[in-house]
Formats: C-alpha cells, sequence, structure tokens
C-alpha cells in the first residue's frame, strides 16, 4: 500500500490527499491491476477537466446541495481541521497573491459517505464527525478528493469560529516580513473583545459595501485619530482583500465528472487518480523544505 506523507511546510498546512487505502474504501474496496493503474495514469488525468472561480464562490458551494449538488467532505475519520495558526498562515499566503494550489473534486451519483464541512469548530467535534454526516443520497454530489484541509480552514474564516473566536486581520499589517513569518496578521479573537487596527475578515470578504464605505467605517470606529499613512494603509489593504477574495481566477480546482461522462470513469479510474496525485506531490516534495505548500 502507498503511504502517504504529511510534510509541515511554511503554511503550516499538511498537504495530503486520500491515500490511495482510503480512496478504495471510500468507494467501496476496489482492488487495484498494476496494467489499469498504467493506463489511469497515462489517460485519465489528462482529461480531468480544471475550472477557475473565485475564492468566495467556492466557500460558497460548500454544504450548498443548489450549487449543482454542493462540494463536500468524504466521511472517513480525518477532521480535515488544523490550527488556528495554521488557518491564519494560509490566509496570509492569499493576501500576499501565493498561488494555493488547485482542489481535485469527483462529481458523482454514487451514494458515496460524505459529510459536511465545519462551519464552527469546537475540539470536541474531532471525536464526533458523525455529528456531521449527510443521509446517503443519489442526487448529484461533489466529493472533495484533495484539498480538503484548505477548504475546510476557508469554511472556518470566513464563515463560522474557531473555539468561539473569529478570524480577524490587523488592518494595519502588511509590512515586509522575516522569512517564516506573516506578512498580513491575522488572529483567532473574541468578538466581544476584539478592538482595533484588529478588523473581522468577514466584514471585509463578505460586505456588499463599496471598499471606500469600508474605508470609512474603519477609521470612524479606529477610537483614535488615524495619520495618513495609516488610513493610506487600510485603503491599500481593504482593495487587497477584494481582490483576494472576489477575483474569478483566484482558485482553480480539477473536476472528475462521471455524470456527464459515466463511462470515462470507472470506481478504480477514481482510486487511481487520487494516487497519482499522491505520487506527484510525493516526488515534488523531496528534499523542498521551505518551498511554499501550492508549489507541491
Amino acid at each position: 500500500m502507498m503511504r502517504s506523507s504529511a510534510r509541515s511546510v511554511p503554511c503550516g498546512l499538511k498537504l495530503r490527499a486520500l491515500t490511495t487505502e482510503e480512496a478504495r474504501t471510500l468507494i467501496g474496496g476496489i482492488s487495484a491491476d498494476q496494467a489499469h493503474a498504467k493506463r489511469a495514469r497515462a489517460m485519465l488525468l489528462s482529461m480531468v477537466r480544471t475550472l477557475r472561480l473565485s475564492i468566495l464562490r467556492v466557500v460558497s458551494y460548500l454544504n450548498s446541495p443548489d450549487e449543482d449538488g454542493g462540494f463536500w467532505l468524504p466521511h472517513i475519520p480525518r477532521s480535515f481541521v488544523g490550527s488556528q495558526e495554521q488557518i491564519c498562515r494560509l490566509f496570509d499566503s492569499i493576501l500576499r497573491q501565493y498561488p494555493i494550489g488547485t482542489f481535485l473534486i469527483w462529481k458523482t451519483t454514487a451514494a458515496v459517505p460524505r459529510r459536511k464541512f465545519i462551519d464552527h469548530f469546537r475540539e470536541a467535534h474531532r471525536d464526533r464527525l458523525e455529528d456531521f454526516r449527510m443521509p446517503a443520497s443519489k442526487r448529484t454530489t461533489c466529493l472533495v478528493l484533495d484539498g480538503q484541509q484548505r477548504l475546510q480552514s476557508l469554511c472556518i474564516g470566513l464563515r463560522g469560529s474557531y473555539e468561539h473566536r473569529e478570524l480577524y486581520l490587523d488592518i494595519l499589517s502588511g509590512e515586509a516580513a522575516a522569512p517564516g513569518e506573516m506578512k498580513f496578521k491575522f488572529r483567532f479573537l473574541d468578538p466581544r473583545t476584539a478592538t482595533f487596527p484588529h478588523v473581522r475578515v468577514k466584514d471585509l470578504a463578505l460586505s456588499g459595501d463599496t471598499p471606500r464605505v469600508i474605508v470609512n467605517s474603519i477609521v470612524e470606529k479606529a477610537g483614535r485619530t488615524l495619520a495618513t499613512t495609516e488610513i493610506d494603509r487600510i485603503r491599500d489593504l481593504v482593495a487587497l482583500v477584494s481582490d483576494a477574495f472576489r477575483n474569478e481566477s483566484g482558485i482553480g480546482y480539477q473536476e472528475v465528472d462521471s455524470i456527464d461522462h459515466p463511462t470515462r470513469y470507472t470506481d478504480e479510474d477514481i482510486a487511481e487518480i487520487i494516487s497519482a496525485r499522491e505520487r506527484r506531490r510525493d516526488a515534488l516534495g523531496q528534499g523542498r523544505h521551505g518551498v511554499h505548500p501550492s508549489c507541491v
């Protein structure tokens, strides 16, 4: 059985897709065959469709059956939830405009075990994943087979909370940072006690107001007179957040479509596609400590 790697990388995320064994368990206990594997590696990966959407659009698909079936997690005994620091570092990478990698989606009508992304996360949830399981269904479903932890982090940061704390950004941050340090200072804070210069990320990324209105609101609530340079920094960061999360080319995902192409992908093909991505990540990651996670 192929071993999966879970190296620690600068943004703190463990970039690991489902292992071969997990994939086979998920879709029905498939036994692989070497000749088939070679054919799949040579042909199937080239037929996977790649799409690009804004981060906000992708996050809106999470747990949403009305969005072409919605994006869901495979129901296996892994929470896919990182630490608060790991989530903060992912958001820092997004504002730095680093690519955060593509995701692998399996579009299917198979009654595959699935569960919701957790929005309001509590540590106790790691041992209660069954609480988030969805009933088996033959409706269209999009299962996330690679990139689960990154999407789960986006869900918590943009739609939920972590142990009753929400994600905030120091709106005056953004100065050059030493290697390994965050340039944009994200923190999880209690909304009841958070004060300037910390602004809730939801209020920046999800607001329907114009950037000018958002900037004016932040300046008015600062509690002190701000210097011109500080207002300029706020203006620049508000614009950066808007572009990073609303740009339609902001995030890419690959879609394996078993609905429109029911004869193209067998269960064995799905397991092999996942395995091939894992092998490629292992090959790229050898000896590359310090490489940004999205490059692996």
